[in-house]
């Protein structure tokens, strides 16, 4: 796996920020508080956080302030593929994006699997037990075959020589085993809340004992109160038969009262009917006389004789107007301005112009020029009021031209009407609309006996009707004469007293329904599902349950022991593979002064001790170590699982500031050793001091506070 780029957003310190990185060694430098660690967390929180997770553990990692929620985003390759992984934490999504493929996947389950296959490792902390290495994070490996076995390292050894040796994968096996052991016995020793099958089934044995201890009590109660059911019911039949008898008696007698009720009703509904058809008849006679009253056909002659005389009145109106225009006795027609206005006109001229061709004196001259000139405008005036009278005389004999035209159409339509005078025309309308209101009136009125239905129909459906009643008032008649001969009129003292009686039997019949009411209800509350033998077939088969899950517990607890002997196996086989791998690294850190390492079963640590030390013990324990030395011990085994757990071009080495506590000399020969890896693993170093650089394929610089 080589990591190519990493963006966080929202991520403790940054708002957003890109870290590109490149195969080989990767020197990630920056000043205390610059935010390394938090790069480096960040690695492992998008290969395997949760991105729906609400913890509070995820929560206090995003920016103080930050808008949009934590984001991270990841472009990695793997062989000839490339990849993008984007966890929105905000938004609680994830999404894989193949580059080389094309496709992007959204389902978690199925990108945490591509990225366990990719990394080797399914869980953050095994990855980060293995190949993040943080500041004096080292010496936690120590007591390997002890605490961290409570850890994710040792399973994850156990479960990688199990697989590889083609045995099943113990730890898990183990685990499963000891949980499905756990939840059989939960409840056995303590109450719990939610009880195992065992303790579930142990105590639905003891109910059904208890049950059957109390069935046949409860079995003789139902048969008693069966007993007393049926009893009640009997008695509830025969009282209900007799109310039938008592019903039939009284319905007929009622019967027979009520017929000569519905007699009545009939004759008074035959009345109303009868009565409604002479009034419909009256008034479609009294529709049709209003009609006949009105001259057929002269409707539209009517309203054109009304419109002529209406036009005709108009243009006399518009005649005086146009009369009035012109002040006088006489109409314009009949006067003659113009003459006035030639004569006014001649004479200013003449006025005015003589007195300049005839030798005066200037005062004569300039006074008759006034006067001429005063006479010429008395001429204009003229002119305008000529004007006017022409137009006026004009349009009154063009209003006199249209009016003979409406006069010749007037007299046209009046004599059509049969009308001679004007004032005749008035007189015929009036009539006509009386007699129009009276036949809306009478229709109106007819409607609305009709109830807006159509008066025909409505008197043919009343003809039907009658009828109908007409031939039951009859048929009844003959009922009820055949009653009166024979002597059996039923009387409402009769009636009375069938009623009475029937109420009492009613009560009685009532009482006994509510009595086996309470009878069945009490019946229902003693009643059992099941008889005696089903309970104790019930009891066999819990119990032969019961046997089965101790049985299955006793199997489970032998395969646990057998799988956990087997471990210790998988553990020497582990020590076997590990060896070499962590004291070729060790040799290479401690310059080969520690060049052999040892591991027992267990897992536990020695060293051989350097030769040239006097009287020393031929092997050292961890503890005997420096504080130094154990770094680079427990470094080297790192590396080793890394190696082992995920090897070839797996997960990247992530070192942040391990080697700081290292002196220069074993410093320079890690970071040889590291030149060396990051050949075939991707290497990153975190620093604050910048050594290395010299071995570095890329330098990242991240920014101070």
């Amino acid at each position: 796996m080589r990591i190519r780029r990493l963006r966080l957003v929202n991520f403790k310190r940054f708002a957003d920020h890109e870290v590109v990185l490149e195969p080989g060694l990767n020197l990630i430098v920056g000043p205390n508080e610059a935010g390394k660690s938090s790069v480096a967390e960040a690695l492992s929180i998008v290969l395997f956080a949760d991105p729906a997770s609400r913890s509070s553990s995820l929560r206090s990692l995003e920016k103080w302030g930050g808008s949009g929620g934590m984001k991270l985003e990841l472009d990695f390759e793997q062989g000839d593929s490339s990849y993008t992984l984007t966890k929105d934490f905000g938004a609680g999504t994830a999404e894989l994006a193949r580059c080389t493929e094309g496709d992007v996947i959204t389902d978690r389950s199925e990108i945490d699997r591509i990225i366990a296959g990719v990394v080797g490792f399914e869980t953050r902390e095994a990855f980060e037990s293995i190949a993040s290495v943080y500041q004096d994070d080292l010496a936690s490996l120590e007591g390997l075959g002890g605490q961290a076995r409570r850890g994710a390292l040792v399973p994850l050894i156990e479960r990688k020589m199990t697989s590889s040796s083609g045995r099943v994968d113990a730890t898990r096996v183990i685990d499963t085993i000891c949980g499905r052991i756990d939840r059989l016995k939960v409840g056995l020793d303590k109450s719990a809340k939610h009880p195992g099958p065992l303790r579930r089934q142990r105590d639905r044995r003891d109910e059904l004992l208890r049950r059957a201890a109390v069935i046949r009590k409860r079995w003789d109660d139902t048969q008693r109160a069966r007993s007393e059911l049926a009893r009640e019911r009997e008695e509830f039949i025969v009282a209900s038969q007799e109310l039938g008898g008592l019903d039939e008696t009284f319905l007929n007698e009622e019967t027979r009262r009520g017929q000569h009720e519905e007699l009545k009703r009939l004759q008074v509904k035959f009345d109303e009917r009868a009565t409604k058809i002479g009034r419909i008849r009256k008034l479609r006679g009294d529709v049709a006389d209003a009609w006949d009253a009105l001259v057929q056909g002269s409707r539209e002659q009517e309203k054109e004789a009304i419109a002529a005389k209406a036009a005709l009145d108009a243009l006399d109106d518009r005649v005086e107007t146009l009369k009035g225009l012109v002040p006088g006795v006489k109409s314009p027609v009949d006067l003659r301005p113009g003459v006035g206005v030639v004569v006014v006109g001649v004479a200013a001229v003449i006025i005015a112009v003589v007195p300049l061709l005839v030798d005066v004196a200037a005062a004569v001259k300039w006074g008759m020029v006034v006067v001429g000139g005063g006479l010429g405008g008395w001429a204009l005036f003229l002119l305008r009021k000529a004007a006017r009278v022409w137009s006026a005389a004009e349009e009154i004999r063009s209003v006199v031209q249209e009016r003979k035209k409406r006069e010749t159409v007037l007299s046209a339509s009046l004599l059509k009407l049969g009308i001679r005078t004007y004032g005749g025309l008035e007189e015929y309308a009036a009539k006509q609309d009386e007699a129009r209101r009276n036949a809306d009136v009478w229709n109106a009125t007819l409607y609305e006996v009709c109830e807006g239905n159509d008066p025909e129909a409505v008197e043919r459906e009343l003809q039907t009707e009658v009828a109908s009643l007409e031939g039951r008032i009859l048929e009844m008649e003959g009922g009820a004469r055949d009653a009166a001969a024979s002597g059996t009129v039923v009387t409402a003292v009769d009636v009375s007293k069938l009623r009475g009686e029937r109420e009492e039997l009613g009560a009685r019949v009532d009482e006994l329904r509510e009595s086996v009411k309470r009878r069945e209800a009490q019946l229902e509350g003693m009643e059992i599902d099941e008889t005696l033998p089903d309970i104790e077939a019930e009891i066999e088969r819990v119990t032969g349950e019961i046997a089965g899950l101790e049985r299955n517990i006793r199997i489970l607890t032998l395969a646990r022991d057998s799988l956990t002997k087997a471990m210790a196996s998988a553990n020497e086989e582990a020590a076997t593979v590990l060896e070499p791998i962590v004291g070729r690294v060790l040799s290479r850190s401690t310059l080969g002064r520690y060049a052999r390492v040892m591991m027992a079963d267990d897992l536990n640590l020695t060293v051989t001790t350097p030769s040239g030390t006097p009287s020393a013990p031929p092997s050292l324990e961890t503890s005997d170590l420096s504080k130094g030395t154990r770094d680079q011990l427990y470094f080297a085994v790192r590396y080793a699982l890394l190696e082992f757990l995920s090897p070839g071009d797996g997960s990247p080495l992530i070192l942040d500031d391990a080697l700081v506590h290292w002196d220069p000399t074993r410093r320079s020969a890690t970071l040889e050793l590291l030149d060396e890896i990051s050949a075939k693993r991707q290497v990153l170093l975190f620093t604050c001091e910048g050594y290395g650089s010299e071995f570095a394929d890329s330098l990242v610089l991240l920014p101070s506070v």
